[in-house]
């Protein structure tokens, strides 16, 4: 049987441990409110734990008590087993979700570009210059267009849009025009658009009059970006078919500073209105009388006219011409056959008379051998041959200029 004393000790042990925990546990309450509901929390986890604990120091110590008890004397008696509070991870309290960070600005959306007419024609704007030879009333600063271009002022003619520079947003592609001060006008396309605050302001030139170009005919937006312009070869003026002209489609595109031509040709070759024709030789006349002939006071003669297509292309409608610095004439023969129409001089004789011709190839040589009459008794001086190129537009005839100055005559003497 254990002696007294032993079990006194065992008892004080135990004692002493379950007074450490109650000791520990009160140092631990919190006042009410949110920290006391977590402490509770982490209490309660404590307490299952420590009891755990003590439970099994109860289960150790009481067989150990028992063994010290029956071996005094081989070991001296245990001391108090540590109970220091057990460790415990703290419950990571919720992190509080994040607010969405603003993600940096986006990109601010091009300016919008496509500019009515009524809006271009009100806004005041700047211009790049005009060609060299443009009048002063072709003004590029602080510039209001004008929508009649048959003032003397800077006019816009033809208006579209599209997204030149490639930002998303349409720009306005603008032919503007400018009367010249010996008719016809200046042109150039233009090309518009808005700074961020809405203001219109100029992109660049696309293209203008000069260096070989003489007319800006039409103006469209291609889809992948381009400018198209159709320019010409021949001015607008002065009384001359735009038919005559040579057109080409060339396109420009932005290329972050200016527009540079991507497509089309780049010069023009010769124009086919414009041919060398060219009287090569024309004989004298000597006038005589016909005994037989009823009608008293006429002379009869004829001339022989080379003529050649120098080129470069072929002809429209060649016309002949023959000039006398006196006396009246008349046509006469059948060398006169070969003429598509001649002038009427069966009853008011005349001191021109011509002959029109089909047309002629270019390098085609022709002679003709036309009779005359003359009128006047003794009548004698200097004829002239001048030969013609006639094309007719639109119900209108014209002559086109000889594309060689003045080789497009010849003298003949006359008596």
């Amino acid at each position: 049987m254990a002696d007294t004393d032993d079990l006194a000790y065992d008892d004080f042990a135990l004692d002493a441990e379950f007074a450490a925990f109650r000791t520990g546990l009160l140092d631990q309450i919190t006042p009410p409110g949110p920290d006391a509901v977590r402490t509770t929390v982490r209490h309660r986890r404590r307490v299952a734990t420590t009891t755990g604990l003590a439970l099994a120091l109860v289960l150790v110590i009481g067989p150990v008590a028992g063994y010290a008890a029956l071996n005094r004397n081989s070991a001296p008696p245990p001391g108090p087993a540590a109970t220091g509070e057990p460790t415990t991870s703290p419950t990571p309290s919720a992190s509080p979700t994040p607010s969405a960070t603003p993600s940096a600005s986006a990109t601010p959306p091009p300016p919008d570009g496509e500019i009515s007419r009524a809006d271009l024609l009100k806004a005041r704007v700047t211009l790049p210059a005009w060609q060299s030879t443009a009048p002063e009333w072709c003004v590029t600063r602080n510039v209001r267009l004008e929508d009649d271009p048959k003032m003397k002022h800077p006019a816009l003619a033809t208006l579209v849009h599209g997204d030149v520079d490639q930002d998303g947003a349409a720009e306005s592609i603008a032919l503007l025009t400018c009367p010249l001060t010996e008719g016809g006008t200046t042109q150039q396309v233009v090309v518009f658009d808005r700074d961020a605050t809405g203001k219109v302001v100029t992109l660049g030139q696309v293209v203008r009059v000069g260096a070989g170009i003489e007319w800006l005919a039409d103006v469209k937006y291609d889809p992948t970006g381009t400018v198209r312009v159709q320019v010409g070869d021949i001015p607008t003026c002065c009384e001359i078919p735009n038919a005559w002209s040579q057109k080409q489609w060339r396109s420009y595109a932005w290329n972050g500073k200016e527009f540079e031509q991507k497509a089309g040709p780049e010069a023009f070759g010769p124009n086919p209105t414009f041919i060398d024709l060219r009287p090569v030789s024309a004989t004298d006349v000597v006038f005589v009388e016909h005994p037989e002939d009823v009608i008293s006071g006429w002379r009869y003669g004829s001339v022989t006219v080379k003529i050649r297509n120098d080129g470069p292309s072929t002809s429209k409608t060649v016309r002949l011409e023959l000039w006398f610095s006196q006396g009246v004439m008349r046509h006469e023969g059948a060398g006169w056959s070969a003429c598509t129409k001649v002038s009427n001089t069966s009853s008011v004789p005349a001191a021109a008379l011509f002959c029109e011709l089909k047309p002629l190839k270019a390098g085609e040589e022709r002679t003709l051998v036309l009779g005359l009459m003359s009128s006047a008794q003794g009548d004698s001086g200097t004829a002239t041959v001048h030969l013609s190129n006639v094309d007719r537009v639109d119900g209108r005839e014209w002559v086109v200029p000889d594309s060689s100055g003045n080789n497009d005559r010849i003298e003949f003497q006359y008596r």
